[in-house]
């Protein structure tokens, strides 16, 4: 769920919501809840708001009318594809400094070879380096810098387990990583807050929840 024109919005597996039929996405008024332009074809994974608009992701193939494979755009009237789209399930997204990162389960970004990540810069899709060796499942922006998680060990030619950083030239790890995967991350107070299945971070102890600190 994310805010985009002081307005809810909320996507998921439901075909309607209250007394409204709508297509895995849906809006609140603040009185009642509405429908988004005819929604989209199959389930909403993913949302983030931007100075273009609502940015949705998913496994969809279709967004109110328009072919929009795996991610479309929302102006608050219009839905609009991003290029030829990806070729597989979106399952996160981040915009910072005026781009679109998206990551998920695809090889292809518009028929650009683009490993589980890619970028939309408005008008191009392209690859982060040669990307990951598995699903890319959660991702944060936070002072220029793209966070993801997931299921992968290696981001580019660098090995990272579960969690990685890229600074727009390449890809880092954050320390060891960690031991099983990232579903979630958010940055919080100058730190990274990441959630998955894991019992240790960096080879500290934790019970599926840690913090980076950025040391």
């Amino acid at each position: 769920s994310t805010v985009f024109e002081d307005e809810l919005y909320v996507g998921g597996r439901f075909g309607a919501v209250g007394n409204q039929i709508t297509r895995f996405i849906a809006r609140w008024d603040g009185k009642a809840w509405q429908d988004v332009g005819g929604g989209v074809t199959t389930s909403v994974t993913s949302m983030v708001n931007s100075d273009e608009g609502l940015f949705v992701g998913g496994g969809f193939t279709f967004a109110g009318e328009s072919l929009a494979r795996r991610v479309a755009l929302w102006d608050g009237s219009t839905w609009s594809a991003l290029g030829d789209g990806l070729n597989n399930r979106v399952e996160a997204m981040a915009w910072d400094q005026g781009v679109l990162y998206v990551g998920g389960r695809f090889n292809q970004a518009s028929g650009v070879a683009a490993n589980k990540i890619a970028s939309w810069d408005g008008a191009n899709w392209a690859a982060l380096d040669s990307g990951m060796d598995s699903n890319v499942l959660a991702l944060a922006a936070q002072d220029g810098v793209i966070y993801a998680g997931g299921e992968f060990s290696q981001a580019g030619s660098q090995t990272a387990n579960f969690i990685a950083a890229w600074n727009g030239i390449e890809w880092s790890a954050l320390g060891d990583g960690l031991n099983g995967p990232v579903y979630a991350i958010s940055a919080f107070g100058g730190d990274l807050i990441v959630g998955g299945d894991f019992s240790s971070a960096g080879g500290v102890p934790v019970s599926n929840i840690a913090r980076w600190d950025g040391t």
